[in-house]
Parts: C-alpha cells; structure tokens; sequence
C-alpha cells in the first residue's frame, strides 16, 4: 500500500471502496481512501482480509452475498479495466432503489452507450412508484457521465435499460428483482 494514493469514493449506491486507517503504537499515521475499483488487486486483498471479520460494533461478520457481490464487482474491474454501466432504476419510497452494474460483455452495453449519445438528464418526478432511471458510466474506473432519465422522457432508452436488467440480480442481492415489479414497471412504460 505504499505506492497507493488516495482516491474520492464514488458517489453510488453499492460498493463505494474502502477507507484503511494504520494505527501503529495506537496513534493515526495514514488514512488511506480507495474508491471502487481504483486499484482492484489491493481492493481484492483487504476484502479477503477482512471477509471472516466482524466490523467494529457489530456482533457478526459480513454476509457472504455482500462478499460475493464486492469481489465480482473487483474482478470484473480487473478483467475490463473498469469500464462498466451503473444503472438505477427510481421506483422505492423510504428504502434504496435497486442499481445494477452492467459490463462491455453485456450484450446491450454499446447499445445503452449509443442511446445515451444525444439524451440529456431531466428531473425525476415527485410521483410515488416509477420514477426513472439513472445512469452512470465508468470508464477505466473513473465516473464519466451521469444521466438521469424521468419517467417517460426518454421510453425507447428506458425500455432498454429495463431489458437490460430485468433478469439480473441488483448489487447485493442474488436473486433478480420480483416479476410484479418487473411488469409494472413495463406497463408504465406502455402507457408512456
């Protein structure tokens, strides 16, 4: 960790990176901050280190989908050089909307790229139910682009983005998210 230099953490939901603070004689010497995917190899060694751990003030370790999900995310990171589509998908009230991290080898990654080339954001509406998404693009583990898409503003894109995701697991969970949401989702977006 000698070589490594400290990054911001990215603003998303998810895997944000690690914060390691070296405490030698018990006085703070270094604090260093890593965003996601800023140096896999070292983000891969402290989630190993700390994997059978309890984090301070807890009683019990981190659960192992967390685990799973952090070192996926890390070693896509390390198979394609960072370079992956984050998407949320607005539609919780009072809890954290689902995101999903899509990469080069999803098979609609260029097509959202190419959709998103003349889109701007727009604001999300005060509505309960869907509201939009949004979507960020992460090139060589740098935050590019945000584009936030309100419901019905952009339907070819967000029929896409909905595609997209609709069968894959949301980070931290291991189960795609539940067919009625799904459907609801789609029909709002036909009555568009």
């Amino acid at each position: 960790m000698t070589n490594v230099h400290s990054t911001d953490l990215p603003p998303i939901l998810g895997y944000k990176g690690f914060r390691v603070e070296v405490f030698p004689n018990s006085v703070l010497r270094r604090t260093l901050v890593i965003g996601s995917c800023k140096e896999p190899d070292v983000e891969m060694l402290l989630l190993e280190t700390v994997q059978d751990l309890r984090p301070v003030g807890d009683s019990d370790t981190i659960g192992d989908s967390i685990i799973h999900q952090v070192r996926q995310e890390l070693q896509h990171a390390t198979a394609d050089g960072g370079d992956n589509i984050n998407i949320t998908l607005h539609i919780f009230s009072g809890r954290p909307d689902p995101v999903w991290t899509i990469h080069q080898t999803n098979r609609n990654y260029q097509s959202i790229l190419d959709k998103m080339t003349n889109v701007h954001s727009t604001d999300l509406p005060p509505v309960l139910g869907y509201k939009g998404f949004t979507v960020d693009v992460i090139r060589n583990s740098v935050l590019r682009r945000t584009l936030v898409i309100g419901s019905c503003k952009e339907p070819g894109l967000e029929t896409l983005l909905l595609e997209t995701v609709k069968n894959l697991p949301p980070m931290g969970d291991t189960h795609p998210m539940g067919k009625s949401l799904m459907e609801y989702v789609t029909q709002s977006l036909q009555n568009c």
